[in-house]
């Protein structure tokens, strides 16, 4: 099933020297994506990346004027997002602490420190720059673990290293499949190196069991692990995980990885929306929103959390489509207006994401109808795409005493999920299925909508199959897939039918 998104974005290669944060993730995302570019197949010493780690170690443990012996760059490179900065709650000084804890327990001498690119590079940094500080000796160096998603391998060659160092292998993670961390690890063993001395550094506690990858969980057991997760913020109540369903009628099932740190204090929400620029960015777009009426009011923001105002509703149903339905046009219209994307229709994507789960989910017998919009793709991809609110989910849609305020508007056209920024007809399509809500041909013609009903369908079963696959709240996530199953095999029936 495809569920993920290589989200990518295209930067400047000026490094902000003003905030520690700032400088730090910007410097990290421009030395990967050089590192992709230089290390394309396998991963090996450079020049450049080896003057580029000592900067970003000199930077990771504080030293600000690193940036100005940063060599000349390119002007602008496509970067990975760091997925946590900007969705979930990871901070780079945690990783300081938790490589700190590690120097008391064992006193290395020599380290030598593995990022996993992409966000693993300024992560790493962080780590090595500790050890530097505790008197060990660093060697550094970034790797790009490749292949299918669950099953990563390493490519390496050309690297020199002491057998009697510690490994210490640094990301985010582990993921839903925790492979990158595991073709590391396999690495280094079958290098002879010993289990004891090659150290896990993830951003979350986890005993491994749920992992997809068989190797990541037969390997999670073997390495010790150093991790400093952040507790809940003080005097507030938690709505992580889930845990805002205990305030909600609506009772959805939830994957605790997939969804953002949040809390509830003084009557206030905060929400991590990302740390520098990431945060910045949804400050704005709440801001706008809220200007507008469609969502709560922003009101500060704290160390990547989003603070805005505590909404008191009941979320919609089925029974709420006809008064919802004027709404959502308006919304949908307001998202149109205001947030045009400059990114082209992403057609083959949505295609093969279809195909794959189609598939997949409903048999290969069905696939085959997805060929009917071949004919359809000039009219799609002549249309803009928007940074649509990507969640349109009856649950998120509260109706107040004031009217509706719909949740959760900022940041999933942007994660590492599908869809990304889309055609308005997505919102549309999810608006359809969701809520009930009758095709609504003045905002999307009527062809457009049918295409991204079926994409969504098709994602959707995707997500929920994947979701239930990782062991969390199956069940609901099973029933949820095969709801989608039957909406989806009525819509691919009566397009052959149309």
């Amino acid at each position: 099933m495809i569920v993920y998104a290589d989200r990518k974005r295209r930067v400047t290669t000026r490094i902000p020297g003003s905030d520690w944060h700032g400088t730090l993730i910007r410097f990290g995302e421009v030395e990967a994506a050089l590192a992709d570019l230089l290390c394309p197949d396998f991963d090996e010493p450079h020049p450049l990346l080896e003057r580029l780690r000592s900067i970003a170690i000199r930077i990771g443990g504080g030293d600000m004027h690193a940036v100005a012996d940063i060599p000349p760059l390119p002007a602008d490179v496509c970067v990975s997002v760091p997925e946590g900065y900007a969705y979930y709650a990871v901070y780079p000084e945690d990783y300081g602490k938790a490589a700190l804890r590690f120097c008391r327990e064992h006193r290395p001498r020599k380290a030598v420190v593995i990022g996993i690119r992409s966000i693993g590079t300024s992560l790493s940094a962080v780590v090595a720059a500790t050890l530097q500080k505790a008197g060990c000796a660093v060697k550094s160096f970034t790797v790009r673990p490749r292949g299918h998603p669950f099953n990563r391998e390493l490519s390496l060659r050309g690297f020199e290293w002491d057998e009697d160092s510690f490994f210490l292998v640094v990301d985010e993670g582990p993921g839903i499949s925790g492979s990158s961390f595991a073709c590391v690890a396999e690495y280094l063993s079958n290098r002879g190196i010993p289990d004891g001395r090659i150290v896990l550094f993830p951003s979350w506690e986890t005993d491994g069991t749920n992992l997809l990858s068989d190797r990541a969980r037969k390997r999670w057991t073997r390495h010790s692990k150093y991790t400093e997760a952040r507790g809940p913020l003080s005097g507030s109540r938690e709505l992580s995980a889930g845990k805002w369903r205990e305030l909600s009628d609506a009772a959805p099932p939830v994957h605790p990885q997939h969804e953002r740190r949040k809390y509830l204090r003084d009557g206030r929400l905060y929400k991590f929306e990302g740390l520098s620029h990431y945060g910045a960015e949804k400050a704005q777009r709440a801001q706008v929103l809220a200007d507008a009426g469609f969502s709560a009011r922003p009101l500060a923001m704290e160390d990547g959390y989003l603070v805005s105002e505590w909404v008191d509703g009941r979320p919609a149903t089925a029974a709420d489509a006809t008064n919802a339905a004027g709404w959502v046009a308006r919304y949908l219209e307001f998202l149109q207006l205001h947030f045009l994307s400059d990114r082209p229709v992403p057609y083959q994507e949505n295609i093969e994401m279809m195909r794959v789960n189609v598939e997949e989910g409903v048999g290969s017998e069905w696939a085959g109808r997805l060929d009917v919009f071949d004919e359809l793709r000039p009219l799609l991809c002549d249309r803009p795409t928007i940074a649509i609110d990507a969640r349109m989910l009856p649950h998120e849609l509260l109706l107040t005493a004031a009217g509706y305020v719909k949740t959760d508007t900022l940041d999933h056209h942007d994660d590492h999920f599908f869809p990304g920024c889309q055609d308005i007809a997505w919102d549309a399509a999810s608006a359809c299925v969701e809520f009930g809500i009758s095709e609504d041909q003045d905002l999307v013609p009527e062809e457009c909508l049918t295409f991204y009903k079926v994409a969504y369908l098709s994602y959707r079963l995707g997500y929920c199959t994947v979701a239930a696959g990782s062991g969390y709240e199956t069940s609901g996530f099973l029933l949820l897939a095969n709801q989608y199953r039957e909406i989806l095999r009525y819509e691919l029936d009566r397009l052959c039918r149309s």
